[in-house]
């Protein structure tokens, strides 16, 4: 047959992205939630990191007792070849959040820290300086 053209298709490396979610104290809400890329069925970068209902440390009431975070999709961590990742986002007024984690049990969980910390962090009083310390979390994919 002359003039025929044969066509193969290539499968073109796809990125998927799914949901996670975490609890730091499951009983009273408070978590993280996140974004993982996956290409050819390993993470390659965690991003939209947030957080919610995490309590600050409340001395002598100057800080409100819980807070939570707005999206922070600028800050996108890379996943290494062993599965870890880690980031640090500043926050406005000098104050920063700090994640650390580590894919375990076959890409299906995933364990880590979330810090906040810094003066003058989410609303407490000037002058006063504030960290919660790191606060451990587990999250599994939600979709």
């Amino acid at each position: 047959m002359a003039g025929a053209l044969l066509l193969i298709a290539a499968p073109a490396a796809t990125a998927t992205s799914s949901r996670w979610r975490g609890y730091i104290d499951k009983s009273q809400d408070r978590g993280v939630e996140f974004t993982v890329v996956v290409r050819h069925h390993h993470p390659v970068k965690v991003s939209h990191f947030a957080w919610f209902n995490v309590l600050l440390p409340n001395d002598s009431n100057q800080c409100p007792s819980v807070t939570n975070s707005d999206d922070l999709g600028r800050t996108v961590m890379r996943v290494g070849d062993a599965g870890r990742f880690h980031g640090r986002n500043h926050i406005p007024v000098d104050a920063s959040a700090i994640v650390k984690g580590r894919f375990r049990h076959h890409g299906t969980r995933v364990l880590g820290t979330l810090e906040l910390k810094g003066p003058q962090i989410f609303g407490c009083v000037p002058g006063s300086d504030a960290d919660t310390g790191p606060l451990p979390f587990v999250a599994h994919r939600v979709t």
